[in-house]
């Protein structure tokens, strides 16, 4: 009988993680990756991304370049907390402001 119900209840762990989906995150209907994706050549693409999504990561497309992001309630407090600040030689920079008031940045460099 143990052995009956050891076997259900592993069927039933299993069955539940064969159909799991993975997680998603959406703004405005849209998958964050493909809004994200589009301007991310440039550090002020990814500022705006980051400010249009609200969605704080890194986004890539920094052509091997060191990248930093960073987020406060101003412009200059943003750009100084980026990542690596202060520690390369900035060659890209952009700021973007969010629908939160918020200012986002994005630094690149060597």
């Amino acid at each position: 009988m143990s052995r009956l119900l050891t076997a259900f209840a592993m069927c039933s762990i299993l069955t539940g993680v064969a159909h799991a989906k993975p997680r998603r995150q959406y703004v405005q209907g849209q998958p964050v990756q493909n809004m994200a994706r589009a301007a991310t050549n440039t550090a002020q693409g990814v500022a705006e991304a980051l400010a249009r999504t609200g969605d704080f990561r890194h986004l890539g497309g920094n052509g091997g370049m060191m990248e930093g992001i960073g987020m406060a309630s101003t412009p200059e407090a943003a750009v100084r907390r980026c990542c690596y600040y202060g520690q390369i030689q900035i060659m890209d920079q952009g700021v973007a402001q969010g629908p939160n008031g918020m200012w986002y940045a994005c630094i690149r460099g060597r």
